[in-house]
This record gives structure tokens, C-alpha cells and sequence, in this order.
């Protein structure tokens, strides 16, 4: 890669990593984000009543390195026996049948809704009151994207479009790689707090 007479990259982080560790002079990367057409609305939030749930939105590939098991833990510790909450997952992959078992061991197999890959995600974006992504390494992932363009706060980890795309505490919250804590922190919060939400919203 060192030879190469240019190199293409999605973010800046991946830059600094080609400099740093792969000894890639900068004057020959070019930063281009992998490109995604949104249509630009007025994001108007859900239309909720007394009995509507929360709902949380994972989409994406369920691979290990998208770390969805620590979003089964921390949800685990967030809803107790509570039933007013819902977490969504949109996607499929070869970790699908442990995330179910994960979420059968902690009793919320009625909360934890793996909805399997879908021709149009768009609908549950629509749906749902937060968007997360705990992956352990992303290159500039879409999914964060769409989220934003459909006015969701989101939560993710320090990868990929994080403190690039996604500012924390202005169009998101960003918390550490496999910090459970955290998450679970931000989680709480993210319920609790509506000026936050509709904040985050504005932002992304």
C-alpha cells in the first residue's frame, strides 16, 4: 500500500491511520465518504401515547464485530421487568441465533424483536426513538447515515463516522468500544432526558 500512487479512504480517521501505521504519505489519500442518497424531510418524531413503547433500532449485519451482545446486556440492566420498552433489530447474519438465546437467558424474549434482513428499513427508522451501534471497528458505516437523516438520536461507539459525522453531545453520544457502563449509562439517559433527544435529533 506504501507504493501506491493514490489512495482512497472513507474517513478521516482511517487516514490518520494510514499515515500512522501503514506509512502512506498524506498528500496521496483523498478522503471520500462512501456515498448514500437520503431525501431530505422534516423529521417529524413518532406519535406516541400512554401505552406506546420505546423503541431502540439496531440495522446492520449480525457479525461478532458489531458487539450486539453487549446492547442485549446493557438493555437487560436498563428495562428490568418493564415492558414499556422494545429493541429492534434489523438485519441477519450468523450471530442471529445466539443474539436470540442471549436474549432468552435474560428473560426478554418479548422485548427483543430480531426482525431478520428487510427490503425496506426505512419504515423502522420511522418507528423507533433510538438509534445505537456498538460495533468494535467500522469503516464509514450507513447505517449511521440513514439514522440521521431520519432525525434519530443515536448512540455508537468511537468508530468509523464517530466525532466526524457524529459530534458527541451535539448529533449524538459517543461512548467507548465494549464499555458496557457506558452504554447502559447513555441509555438511561437517552430515555430520561427528551430535550437531550429532540437535541440530538436537530443534529444529526
Amino acid at each position: 500500500i506504501k507504493r501506491a500512487q493514490a489512495v482512497r479512504t472513507v474517513s478521516q480517521r482511517l487516514k490518520k491511520r494510514l499515515v500512522e501505521e501503514f506509512g502512506v504519505p498524506e498528500d496521496r489519500i483523498t478522503v471520500a465518504h462512501i456515498f448514500q442518497e437520503v431525501q431530505t424531510k422534516q423529521y417529524e418524531p413518532p406519535v406516541k401515547d400512554k401505552n406506546s413503547k420505546f423503541i431502540f433500532l439496531t440495522v446492520g449485519r449480525l457479525v461478532a464485530v458489531k458487539n450486539i451482545n453487549l446492547q442485549i446486556e446493557a438493555f437487560a440492566e436498563l428495562i428490568g421487568n418493564r415492558d414499556d420498552m422494545e429493541w429492534r433489530i434489523v438485519g441477519d447474519g450468523p450471530e442471529r441465533g445466539r443474539l436470540e438465546t442471549l436474549s432468552k437467558k435474560f428473560g426478554m424474549a418479548k422485548q427483543v424483536k430480531c426482525l431478520g434482513w428487510q427490503s425496506d428499513p426505512e419504515k423502522y427508522y420511522n418507528q423507533a426513538d433510538v438509534f445505537l451501534l456498538t460495533s468494535e471497528a467500522e469503516g464509514w458505516p450507513l447505517v449511521i447515515v440513514e439514522a440521521a437523516a431520519a432525525g434519530l438520536p443515536i448512540i455508537m461507539t468511537n468508530v468509523g463516522s464517530a466525532g466526524e459525522l457524529i459530534v458527541d453531545g451535539v448529533s449524538g453520544i459517543i461512548i467507548p468500544v465494549d464499555n458496557k457502563e457506558m452504554l447502559s449509562y447513555a441509555m438511561v439517559k437517552i430515555v430520561r432526558d427528551n430535550a437531550l433527544r429532540a437535541r440530538l435529533r436537530e443534529g444529526a
